[in-house]
């Protein structure tokens, strides 16, 4: 029997901020570098504000990583940004 060392966790990202057009690009860019699936990403767009919304299933071991690199990209845009496993 073989057991499979890869491991997998749900994750949601969230970024909040006034709306910033490059934001998005930035995100989806980087983390296209990441062992990572996007499930499920929901954007929400009012009043000049911007709540974009990742559902993802990563490596738990990649989660600090991620949540750092996700933070640096929001704060260079103006915004927020957390990071968190299900």
């Amino acid at each position: 029997m073989s057991v499979s060392t890869k491991k997998t966790a749900k994750a949601i990202l969230l970024i909040s901020g006034a709306e910033n057009s490059h934001v998005e690009g930035a995100t989806t860019k980087a983390l296209s570098e990441y062992s990572l699936l996007i499930i499920d990403t929901q954007k929400i767009s009012m009043a000049g504000r911007l709540i974009l919304a990742f559902l993802l299933e990563i490596d738990p071991a990649h989660a600090d990583a991620i949540g750092r690199e996700m933070a640096s990209i929001s704060q260079e845009c103006g915004m927020d940004s957390a990071l968190e496993l299900l």
